[in-house]
Order: C-alpha cells, then structure tokens, then sequence
C-alpha cells in the first residue's frame, strides 16, 4: 500500500472566524483571501465552548498563522466579546493556548461592511438608483438582528462603527405588529430575525411554529397565508427600513444579510411590500437608497480577510496581551 499524501503546509497569515449565534464559520487567510479549502461551517449546538470548536478546526491544519481576526453577535472589548444570543465568552486566551498571538475582536455586522468592498463577493440587486451619498448602513437579518454603519476612508479601508440595534424598542409607528404573539414583540429583533418570522407565521396559522422546516411546510401549503404573511413583512421591514434611513442617511447603499434576509427577499409581493412604503416629510417621497442583498452566507469571512484597522491606537480592536507587547517594543 502506498503512503497516504500529506497535504501540502499552507501559507496563511491570519484565522478568521465569524461566530453567530447558531452557527460559526471559521477559515485561514492569506494576503487578503480567505483559502477557500479551508473554509468550515459548525453548528454551535455541537460544542459546549468556542473553544471546543476552535480545537476541531485547528486540528485539521499543521499551519498555525499568528493572528485572529474574530466577529461576533456582541460588544466586543479589551481582550474578549460575549455573545449575546448564546451562552458563550471568546477570549484571547483561547487562540493564545492555540499559538496565535494577535487577536482581534470586531462585532459581527462590521465584518459585513468589509465584504462590500471585496471583489469576490455577489450581490442582488433590490433597488437600484444612483447613490447620493457617502454613509452606508449593512443591516442582517438571520438569527437575530443587527446593523453596522458605514463610510469610506480611502479606497480600501472603511471607518465602521459597531452596535446591537436588535436590542432596541421596536419603532412605535410599525403598529401592524403591536399585539403580534400576545404583545411580546418588544424589541426589533423580537420581528426582524429567524424566531420573529416565525412568530408572524404563526399568527397567521393561529397555532405556533416550531422550526424553519415547519415554517416552511406551512407557507408552501397555503398560498393565501403565504401572500398575508409576505406582505406584512414587507411593509414592516419598509416601516424599519425608513426609520433607519432617518437615523443614518445611508444613501450610499444599504446592504442585507443573513438567512431571513435571503429567504424574504426570494418573493416578490415582500420586495413590492418594501418598495412602496412611503416616505415622511424629512426624507421625502423619493426615500428609498440603493439596496442589494448578499448572496452568500459566508461574505464576512471574505470582510475579515481584507480587514484592517484604521486608527493609529488600535486599542479598540486588539486584545489586551497583544496590546501590550506592541507597547513593550
């Protein structure tokens, strides 16, 4: 029997991970792309930890690049990032134990507003007219809710600022969805995510919905609640939508992410919904910005590949030992 081949020792220069709360896509960069063959997909259900999952993905490779470049659901801070929609910490102590020496933790929607600016990332066209401005807004929609603005600095680096917009109240003026599920849609992500989709499903049915599988057997087998739930959906994200453009004045592009986002977008009566949502007297009839959608679930591994930091103190990003070695030299 001849010896099994070994695979060739690759050349990467950065891990990146994009932990979300059901799943974590992890991968290995170099040069700005992510190494396409290296590219995982874990479900968070599988694993007590992060750091459980990590060692099944780094164990697959002999490679060991000295820098991470982590986004997650939550605020991240000196040396670590709680997620806030699973029980789990990241700690710069977990790649430290691992060999990777610079650690980097940004939130997860800002690793979306890096994707934009790759040249390998697809996207679908929703809106499209002629930007008039500069600010940009990345909003996803998939577990849960969250949104990061956006602008260019240069060519290649953005200034992003990091949030947990899902947490806010949900706008008073998107009155449709008031007394949805017993009055338990208080905040934005209690709508616009994966449980809040099926809560809108589910009051249309009249009985509660357990998992995507039965959402969708629901929707396939019913035309008329289908087209009923489309079209709420599509006239409460435009409500959301509007309010956002108020808050942010992203008129050069907003851009939508996450499963739900591709699953509503996928029928037309939700995009003609969105569409003709009307303007109000600050931002005029003609309201609506550019608008596109990902195509492709794994855009911020590609935005954590060609990320960097645009500050000379990058305080705000690096972990805390990492920190302070690059003060000691």
């Amino acid at each position: 029997m001849s010896p099994a081949k070994r695979r060739p020792q690759l050349v990467a220069d950065r891990l990146v991970a994009d932990v979300g709360g059901t799943s974590t896509r992890l991968a290995l960069a170099s040069g700005g792309n992510v190494l396409g063959d290296t590219a995982h997909t874990f479900r968070n259900d599988d694993f007590l930890s992060f750091e459980a999952l990590l060692g099944v993905f780094t164990a697959k490779f002999a490679t060991r690049p000295k820098q991470a470049v982590v986004a997650a659901a939550g605020k991240p801070s000196l040396g670590s990032i709680p997620l806030t929609n699973r029980d789990w910490k990241i700690s710069n102590q977990v790649f430290l134990s691992k060999g990777i020496e610079d650690v980097f933790f940004l939130n997860d929607l800002e690793a979306l507003a890096y994707a934009t600016n790759s040249t390998t990332i697809t996207f679908q066209g929703v809106h499209q007219c002629s930007p008039t401005g500069r600010q940009k807004l990345v909003v996803g929609i998939g577990t849960g809710f969250n949104l990061c603005p956006f602008r260019s600095i240069d060519r290649d680096r953005l200034l992003t600022f990091s949030s947990e917009s899902g947490h806010m109240s949900l706008p008073s003026d998107i009155t449709e969805v008031a007394n949805l599920d017993g009055g338990r849609v208080r905040t934005v992500e209690d709508l616009f995510s994966g449980r809040g989709f099926r809560r809108v499903i589910g009051s249309a049915a009249g009985y509660r919905i357990e998992d995507v599988d039965q959402s969708e057997q629901v929707l396939k087998s019913n035309k008329g609640l289908a087209e009923r739930v489309f079209r709420l959906y599509g006239r409460a994200l435009g409500q959301l939508l509007r309010n956002l453009c108020a808050s942010h004045l992203p008129y050069g592009g907003v851009f939508l992410a996450g499963s739900v986002a591709r699953r509503i977008f996928s029928e037309q009566i939700f995009v003609s919904e969105l569409l003709a949502t009307p303007g109000n007297t600050i931002l005029g009839d003609d309201w609506l910005p550019p608008i596109s959608l990902f195509c492709q679930d794994d855009a911020a591994l590609m935005g954590l590949a060609i990320w960097e930091p645009v500050h000379a103190d990058i305080s705000d990003y690096r972990s805390e030992r990492s920190l302070s070695e690059t003060r000691r030299t």
